[in-house]
């Protein structure tokens, strides 16, 4: 990292390494590298006892050419049982910053963590740590650091900022908006804090409508529901209208047991599959005309409601089983497989009571 040494210190080098610092600074500002590395090698020949720096700057060298894996080499050479606790806490935060840019993070987080061990109070290098936590998904681990920079300093805005990312990205918007809202208490003029809190509120905001409209995701003949969702979408008018509804209910059920038996009757001569009829002892509203595929054809489900409804009729497989559904699938559960055999074969055909009118 440019500016890490103090150039131009003869205490440190002496005149003669001062001077070959100086002219090392210069060929580097001047886009010469290879010049730079080389007379930066010859102050090591010395054995300056300031060799840890040496080899840093030589590292920032290579990484700034590009030269990733000599400029690891160089900052391991920096960091020796001899080197300062000050000089090792730079070298493993310049050497985890490295390997962050590597996209090595396993070794990334290894350098931080021995930099905070040398001196845990530097709440920078733990928000650092939290961000590399959040970035390969370990969230815990990330609000953990979060929460330590914040131990050593109540305003470090970076711990907030992270803190609410994390939990955004968790899906926890309530708490990221707690966390936005400390770090504006902080700092008012924080434009991009403002910008957060209002991309978490148009969050919160497609998350009720989402939840209230029983968190179905969509798709053209799927229903899949990816929370525990709701069903709040009764306006009066749509009560007014099932109430009118209820007094034809007589009629829909004789034009409904109507379509039925015609679907009987046309699917009993297709081979590969069984139209579904009420039990002897009972007596079906038919509110869905169901088909049932042979164990056989169980795996043609999707090219099937795939031709079905690229021909403008619709029709779809069952509900997404409880169990399958992310929020239920830890839950206690007997033997189903019979019920996933039949999701696997189910398909629902149009059941509306005027298709059934033209054969009452």
């Amino acid at each position: 990292m440019i500016g890490v040494l103090s150039i131009g210190s003869q205490d440190l080098f002496g005149a003669e390494s001062s001077n070959l610092m100086e002219q090392a600074r210069i060929k580097r500002g001047e886009g010469r590298y290879l010049e730079a590395i080389a007379i930066y090698r010859e102050i090591l020949k010395d054995n300056s006892p300031d060799s840890s720096r040496v080899h840093r700057e030589i590292a920032s060298i290579y990484k700034e050419m590009g030269e990733f894996k000599i400029a690891v080499e160089e900052y391991e050479k920096s960091i020796t049982d001899n080197t300062p606790v000050e000089e090792r806490i730079i070298s493993h935060t310049e050497l985890g910053y490295l390997y962050y840019e590597m996209e090595d993070f396993a070794r990334s987080i290894e350098n931080y963590q021995k930099a905070i061990e040398y001196d845990r109070g530097d709440w920078e290098k733990h928000v650092r740590l939290g961000d590399i936590y959040r970035e390969i998904d370990l969230y815990d681990r990330a609000i953990g650091e979060y929460q330590d920079a914040i131990k050593f300093n109540l305003n470090a805005k970076e711990a907030y900022r992270g803190l609410a990312s994390t939990y955004r990205d968790m899906g926890l918007y309530e708490e990221s908006e707690e966390h936005l809202k400390k770090l504006l208490s902080i700092d008012r003029e924080d434009v991009e804090g403002y910008k957060e809190l209002i991309s978490i509120y148009e969050k919160m905001g497609k998350l009720a409508k989402h939840l209230t409209t029983t968190a179905k995701v969509p798709h053209r003949w799927a229903f899949y529901h990816d929370q525990t969702g709701y069903n709040y979408r009764l306006p009066n008018i749509n009560a007014a209208l099932g109430c009118a509804q209820l007094e034809q209910m007589p009629s829909f059920l004789k034009k409904k047991r109507a379509l039925a038996k015609r679907y009987q009757e046309v699917f009993n001569e297709v081979g590969g599959i069984t139209c579904f009829r009420e039990a002897d002892f009972a007596k079906s509203n038919y509110w869905l005309n169901v088909l049932l595929l042979d164990n056989a054809e169980s795996g043609q489900l999707e090219s099937i409601l795939e031709v079905i409804n690229d021909n403008d009729m619709e029709a779809r497989p069952v509900w997404t089983l409880m169990h399958k559904l992310p929020m239920f699938q830890k839950c206690p559960r007997t033997d189903l497989s019979t019920v996933e055999s039949l999701a696997q074969r189910l398909i629902n055909i149009p059941s509306s009571a005027c298709l059934g009118e033209a054969y009452v």
